[in-house]
């Protein structure tokens, strides 16, 4: 197993040359889909041979857009059950990882995700299937290439077997904005925020006639549409351009050079004045894996980012109200940074605040506004980015449980709220299911389509198909203990605001 795959190292750092292997064995058949589009896919790759299916020692297959190259290439090697990946350079291997099981390679090209993947031999044929999600900076028309090699070294040549098509992760909207989103019917918009006094919750149910029906149930809870969770930002998955407006004062500028998330390079720009540059070096490494990594396993699949840095005079607190030319609606985002004092950071609301009360616009009302968030430069780190942006942006429990009395336990100095959830079918209380203290995956996680709930590798806010299982029979993307009912079909609206600007 070594030395073939020290062969295979040595041959990939070659020049791939596709041959005609129709006369070979082991041989190329066929992959499927054979052509295709999308952000994800299961590819099953077809090989034979006249010797066994046994007899073929390892397989290869590309997905790259320019001709036959390893170098930037989604470029996947197998044998004997386990997965590599070429890095970027095509000068090393990544991996392994095992079919079946939880492991995930990527390059900058893609993401293999093991769970969905595996290796099947019948009589002479070898079926390979390998599931894999596209970065976004990967977008456009490619071509696919499968090889394979047999135990005596004979290879069967590259072959182009197929095409796909890397399109954009931005998931197509469920909803699309109703006419009645304009100016004329503002006050129509206004959403009553859920309110706590003396231990007694007022809640505002209010029902525009435009809209399905809508409501703000608990704080925790978020916005729902017709029992459906609705991001405020519309989706919590795809590619963000994200603005970086810094607020230019001596303060913020000390709090990034003390703050020790930040590299000395970065720091030495900032020291020098050249706080642009120092911040475009900075957000050059909020990868989608240093931002994501403490929401969910597989979350960094499903994200991409670019960051645009504006620099300004105007304090946060102007900032509500004007965006100094900087173009806020034009973003599906804008970090604004600038001292919290107290605060590492506020998540995401409608951009602009209203002057004359406590409510911003109206979820629904996007045509002529934006999304902010706030991050205090002394505490900024990707981590706190992706909270604040992503974790945030989605409601945390679904609007149909039952919440039992306040609960909270001191464990430590720490005191937690442990406030019973109980989910009305099955009379379970699955508070510790909500913060995933029992299995692997938040319902949070489960609600923004970050898990792989009918495991097939491709993380559910890509998978265009959910496959129903044994504990998730109505094929939604909530797994049957946490479901409140199994006839509705539980997954997030994606609404698409009105085009920008």
């Amino acid at each position: 197993m070594r030395a073939a795959l020290l062969a295979a190292a040595a041959c990939a750092l070659l020049p791939l040359q596709p041959t005609d292997a129709a006369a070979a064995d082991p041989r190329v058949v066929a992959v499927s889909p054979g052509a295709g589009s999308g952000a994800a896919s299961a590819f099953r790759f077809f090989y034979s041979d006249a010797d066994g299916a046994a007899d073929i020692s390892a397989v290869e297959a590309v997905i790259v857009g320019g001709g036959l190259t390893g170098v930037h290439a989604c470029f996947v090697h197998a044998s004997a059950g386990q997965f590599w990946l070429r890095n970027d350079a095509n000068t090393a291997w990544l991996g392994p990882v095992a079919a079946g099981t939880p492991g995930r390679v990527a390059n900058g090209q893609c993401l293999l995700a093991a769970s969905g993947s595996s290796m099947a031999a019948s009589g002479t044929s070898l079926v390979v299937t390998v599931a894999l999600t596209f970065a976004a900076g990967f977008a456009g028309a490619k071509d696919t290439y499968m090889e394979a090699t047999d135990r005596g070294g004979v290879s069967s040549g590259w072959l182009q077997a197929g095409t796909w098509t890397v399109r954009p992760m931005n998931p197509q909207p469920d909803v699309v904005t109703p006419s009645c989103a304009d100016a004329s019917r503002e006050a129509e918009y206004a959403i009553q925020l859920t309110s706590e006094q003396a231990g007694r919750v007022s809640r505002i149910v209010y029902s525009p006639s435009c809209f399905p029906v809508y409501s703000t149930y608990l704080p925790h809870e978020g916005l729902f549409l017709d029992r459906r969770p609705l991001p405020v930002m519309g989706r919590v998955s795809g590619h963000f351009d994200i603005l970086i407006a810094f607020t230019d004062t001596e303060v913020n500028r000390r709090e990034l050079v003390e703050n020790t998330y930040i590299a000395a390079s970065v720091k030495q720009q900032i020291q020098a004045g050249r706080i642009r540059e120092g911040l475009e070096e900075l957000f050059r490494s909020y990868t989608p894996a240093a931002v994501m990594e403490g929401i969910g396993r597989r979350a960094a699949a499903a994200v991409d980012f670019s960051f645009t840095v504006g620099i300004t005079r105007l304090s946060r607190f102007e900032l509500e109200f004007t965006d100094d030319g900087l173009g806020f609606a034009r973003y599906d985002a804008v970090v604004l940074l600038d001292d919290l004092v107290t605060f590492s950071g506020l998540g995401v609301r409608r951009w602009p605040g209203n002057p004359r009360g406590l409510f911003s616009p109206h979820v629904f009302d996007a045509r002529r506004t934006g999304v902010i968030l706030n991050i205090d430069p002394g505490a900024l780190f990707p981590g706190l980015f992706g909270n604040e942006l992503l974790r945030r942006n989605m409601p945390n429990l679904l609007v149909e449980y039952q919440i039992g009395e306040r609960t909270l336990v001191r464990e430590g100095t720490v005191l937690y709220d442990r406030t019973p959830v109980v989910n009305p079918r099955t009379g379970e209380n699955i508070e510790p299911l909500a913060r995933a203290t029992e299995g692997k995956t938040s319902i949070s996680e489960y609600l923004k389509g970050y898990a792989d709930v009918d495991g097939d590798g491709i993380v559910d806010c890509l998978d265009p198909e959910i496959t129903p299982t044994a504990d998730n029979v109505d094929g939604d993307f909530i797994p049957d203990r946490f479901d409140p009912d199994l006839r509705f079909d539980h997954r997030p609206y994606l609404w698409m605001f009105a085009a920008r600007p």
